[in-house]
C-alpha cells in the first residue's frame, strides 16, 4: 500500500473525499410500482446494499421499480452488475427496473456495456414522473 507524507493511504490529507455511502429510498408506492431515489456512489462497497433495497421494494411494493438515479455520483462495473441483478429480479417477478435521471457518467457506462435498453434508460437525462397514489406509510 502506498502512503503519502502524512502516512494516510494514498496521501489523502488535505484532499476533499467524496462521500462513500449510497442509498435507495422509496419515494412513492402505488399499485405494484415504486419510485425509488438512489443516491451516492455505486461501487464494490455499496452496490450490493442498494441492489438489496431495490429487490426489497420489488418484493414489498410490486415488481415495477422506477429508479431516479440523478443523484448517483459514481457507478463502476460492480455497481452496474448490481443494477443488472436487481433488474433480473424485477423481471422474474413480472416487472422491470427502469432508470431515470441518468447522468453523463452512468449514461457512458450503459452505452459502453450496451445495457441501457435493459433499464429502459434513455440516452439523455430525463426526470422521473411521480407515480400516482399515496406515499408509503401515508
Amino acid at each position: 500500500m502506498t502512503t503519502g507524507q502524512d502516512h494516510t493511504p494514498g496521501g489523502t490529507a488535505g484532499r476533499t473525499r467524496r462521500p462513500r455511502g449510497a442509498h435507495a429510498d422509496v419515494v412513492y408506492a402505488a399499485r405494484g410500482r415504486a419510485l425509488v431515489s438512489v443516491s451516492g456512489e455505486l461501487d464494490f462497497a455499496t452496490a450490493d446494499a442498494v441492489a438489496a433495497e431495490l429487490a426489497h421494494a420489488a418484493l414489498t411494493v410490486g415488481p415495477s421499480i422506477e429508479a431516479d438515479v440523478s443523484r448517483v455520483a459514481f457507478c463502476d462495473a460492480y455497481g452496474l452488475a448490481a443494477l443488472l441483478r436487481a433488474a433480473a429480479r424485477a423481471e422474474r417477478a413480472g416487472g422491470a427496473l427502469t432508470l431515470h435521471g441518468v447522468g453523463a457518467d452512468l449514461d457512458r457506462l450503459l452505452a459502453i456495456t450496451d445495457t441501457a435498453a435493459r433499464f429502459g434508460a434513455p440516452g439523455a437525462v430525463e426526470r422521473p414522473v411521480p407515480l400516482p397514489g399515496p406515499r408509503p406509510g401515508g
